[in-house]
């Protein structure tokens, strides 16, 4: 198992946070908020880190279940994966958080959120067709669209993603 290229090029194109506060997207799936003080507000919360860690925990759980051999590839895939997000994000990550402002933990939810729409890439032919690609599918697009997922209201996997 290795990372799959094709999303580390889909990430390399991303206009990272350009439309943060344009509501440019319209879908009865989304739930926008105003600033960049109401989107620290949700991606602080509970509420969020539990969604993102049951999506997470939804991939693994699959995959120790069913591909035992391949998932014994995960840590490694982490690890590079991870070096990849600091090379790409870094920079992008550290002027937005001091342009608006934001604290540390801005940062750590987006490297969070890439590193696992990488890993559910990487795993991809393994998922079945009715399993949940949160991050691969939903997080991914609102990011390659310019905006920040940023909160989930409602219980997961019900409910609507928040973004800015």
């Amino acid at each position: 198992m290795e990372i799959n290229q094709e999303i580390i090029k889909m990430l390399y194109q991303i206009q990272w946070f350009s439309k943060c506060g344009i509501r440019d997207y319209q879908s009865d799936t989304v739930i926008y908020t105003n600033s960049w003080v109401e989107a620290s507000e949700h991606y602080n919360s509970r509420e969020w880190e539990e969604t993102t860690l049951k999506a997470r925990n939804q991939l693994t759980l699959y995959l120790h279940n069913n591909f035992s051999k391949e998932y014994l590839h995960w840590n490694a895939i982490v690890k590079e994966a991870k070096i990849i997000i600091n090379t790409m994000l870094s920079e992008q990550l550290d002027r937005t958080r001091n342009e608006f402002q934001l604290e540390d933990v801005f940062s750590e939810c987006v490297r969070w959120d890439i590193l696992n729409i990488i890993m559910e890439y990487s795993y991809l032919s393994k998922l079945r067709k009715k399993y949940n690609r949160f991050y691969s599918e939903q997080i991914l697009y609102i990011y390659s669209i310019g905006h920040l997922p940023c909160g989930w209201e409602g219980k997961w996997p019900s409910g609507k993603l928040v973004i800015f």
